[in-house]
């Protein structure tokens, strides 16, 4: 059937003559989705020339839902949507423009895909064969092939089918998912497996911001720059930055400013009412500067360089090592970016407010995230620990849990506190989701200790001079009726003091064992959530929390490790290891600290005045952080003004 031509629809027996691009039309139906709170309208044009056309279409394609309908939001957050957010998918390039919302500006135009970045000074212009200079231009002559839209689950979806010649017809996909209150999730996927071309120097994608967007606050790792072969120099939190900031003038105009493992990143401006926030589905690299990967190209000194006044934020699958070619071996195999494979990453695009904080943002972003590919251990020890193909994190509920098995490769922190005669606790909060034969809850192997379960029985035991030794409890019928399927807080005891084990379960001790041997023996496996990594037994469990002590906690020390106020927090000296599956970056709210310490150096001088005074006329590079703030408010009047400086130098001069 031919496609309607909106500027050939003609005036239709009595109908006046609409405008260019206007017709009739005629509402066949609106169906309701409650859970999904939109409403989805049918129609059709009610007469003239294509009367009856998308009737006629759906009958022809019952599988194109998208025909002559069109989605609307009830959401309370979505229901100004077409007066607060606009964005539009270029024909010609297949990039975003204009982002707008509530009427500002934020987006000028991309995602658009990008292959470059600066260089670095061990790149040596890829002399060492480690990516192919071609990708340099790889954009260039880009052709769109295709656009395709569809309606998935009350929202616009957008496939973008982009060809590039100038890479041996390398394709990249485009994917936006248009959601009714400002949102756009972006997928990408770059494919050059046929090019011919070697390796890429960057797979990644950059937009620009209009001027004004200056502030930067992200999750990843930080504070400083780093590169997938240079993270050791970093590590993962929240932090913030100035776009200016992000610029460091090496002796030659590198690329700079590039954070790893990125969760998400929010770009901010003291000149506009809302902010850009990008969650990133599983972590990314990205960067934001105030020049293009050109500019640092065309420069060979940084005082070669003039910033330009919008923001270019990088959202990359990855870029290529720095290694080490200036003076030694170029970039190792595994930090290169080979072109014999293809590259997908999905970010979500959202408004957000010019002054969320970064805990607000967490939020905020959480829901478009995947969760990350390891876990942060909360104790002292900050174990970053691998989550395996074998382990399945997920939502229910609210809460994150783990399927599976996690091992936890740290031996050299728990062999000291579960060998020989050294009293241990190893706790789990834990779903059961069967009764198998084994259900091992954590182990560090058959030969060292392990808290499991067997049908209808809690076991904890330790392998000591030469044999085993368990301290078990038969499940009485109430216990057994009531165990699968909901959230039990276990755990095991070893007491080197009094020789003994314990099992305990939600609040008690259920049984003692007295030992006539010592403590576990030695054993080479790492400490396995979800598995014995001796046997290979498994569990048929879901887990919340996994925690370690030093000591033997008592009955009651063990119930209050559930509430708010625990006998031992995430950071006592006795707490060996602290996993929460669904824990997030602390962010310490800020309390009252050293009235007119602005600058966070635990005095009051003329320095923190001349940086108040500076941020107040918004010094690009004058940052301020919440605390610093909040000690800069001398005079009580919910505003940083020049009366907080002045104040800050009467407390200097001691007229206060």
């Amino acid at each position: 059937m031919k496609r309607l031509d909106m500027t050939e629809v003609k005036e239709a027996g009595s109908f006046e003559r609409p405008e260019a691009g206007a017709y009739a039309c005629v509402i066949r139906k609106v169906d309701d989705f409650p859970q999904k709170e939109y409403l989805k309208v049918t129609y059709d044009i009610a007469a003239g020339k294509f009367e009856g056309y998308y009737d006629q279409m759906r009958a022809d394609h019952p599988d194109w839902a998208w025909a002559g309908a069109y989605t609307k939001s009830y959401k309370t957050r979505a229901l100004p949507m077409f007066k607060r957010f606009c964005s539009a998918v270029s024909k010609s390039t297949g990039q975003m423009v204009n982002y707008r919302y509530n009427g500002e500006l934020l987006i000028e135009n991309g995602p658009a895909p990008n292959f470059w970045r600066g260089y670095v000074e061990n790149d040596n212009n890829g002399a060492r064969g480690s990516f192919d200079a071609k990708w340099r231009n790889a954009m260039n002559g880009a052709k769109v092939n295709k656009i395709e839209t569809r309606e998935e689950n009350g929202n616009q979806v957008i496939t973008v089918y982009t060809q590039l010649p100038n890479a041996g017809n390398t394709s990249v996909n485009l994917q936006y998912t248009v959601m009714g209150d400002g949102n756009v999730t972006v997928g990408i996927r770059v494919d050059a497996t046929q090019s011919g071309l070697g390796n890429f120097l960057r797979v990644g994608s950059i937009m620009t911001l209009p001027a004004g967007f200056e502030n930067v606050t992200w999750y990843g790792n930080g504070p400083v720059e780093t590169f997938n072969d240079r993270k050791t120099n970093g590590r993962l939190g929240v932090w913030t930055e100035t776009v200016s900031g992000f610029f460091f003038p090496y002796m030659k105009a590198d690329d700079c400013g590039n954070i790893t493992d990125l969760n998400w990143m929010a770009i901010q401006s003291t000149k506009h009412e809302n902010g850009l926030l990008i969650a990133a589905d599983t972590p990314i690299e990205g960067s934001a500067l105030h020049f293009l990967p050109e500019d640092l190209m065309k420069a060979n000194h940084p005082y070669e360089l003039k910033p330009r006044t919008q923001t270019y934020v990088s959202l990359n699958y990855g870029s290529m090592g720095t290694g080490s070619a200036t003076c030694g071996p170029g970039v190792l195999g595994q930090y290169q970016l080979s072109s014999k494979r293809a590259y997908n990453w999905t970010f979500t695009i959202m408004p957000t407010g010019a002054k969320t904080t970064g805990a607000q943002l967490a939020e905020q972003a959480k829901p478009f995230r995947k969760i990350a590919s390891y876990i942060q251990d909360l104790s002292k020890n900050q174990m970053m620990i691998p989550v395996p193909a074998s382990a399945e994190l997920r939502e229910a509920d609210g809460t994150t849990l783990m399927r599976g098995k996690v091992e936890v490769p740290f031996n050299s922190i728990f062999d000291p506190i579960v060998e020989n005669k050294h009293s241990f606790t190893v706790e789990a909060n834990v779903i059961p989701t069967g009764d198998p034969e084994y259900n091992m809850f954590v182990s560090k192997g058959d030969h060292s200790f392990s808290l499991r379960t067997r049908p209808g029985i809690l076991d904890f035991f330790i392998y000591a001079n030469g044999g085993w030794q368990v301290c078990s409890y038969e499940m009485p019928s109430a216990m057994k009726s009531s165990w699968i399927g909901k959230m039990h807080q276990v755990a095991g005891i070893y007491n080197g003091e009094t020789n003994t084990l314990s099992v305990y379960a939600d609040g008690q001790i259920l049984a003692n064992k007295q030992l006539n041997t010592g403590g576990p023996a030695h054993a080479n496996y790492g400490v396995t959530i979800g598995a014995c990594p001796e046997t290979g037994r498994g569990s048929s469990a879901d887990f919340g929390a996994v925690r370690m002590y030093s000591k033997a906690l008592s009955a009651s020390e063990l119930a209050s490790q559930n509430t708010a106020s625990p006998a031992y927090g995430p950071k006592d000296d006795a707490v060996t290891m602290w996993i929460d599956f669904g824990a997030e970056p602390d962010f310490p709210t800020p309390s009252a600290g050293l009235i007119g310490d602005v600058n966070l150096d635990e005095m009051v001088d003329v320095s923190d005045a001349v940086l108040l005074a500076r941020f107040i006329a918004e010094d690009k590079k004058a940052v301020v952080y919440d605390q610093g703030k909040l000690n800069a408010a001398v005079v009580d009047d919910d505003v940083l003004d020049s009366n907080d400086v002045i104040g800050i130098l009467k407390i200097i001069a001691k007229l206060v």
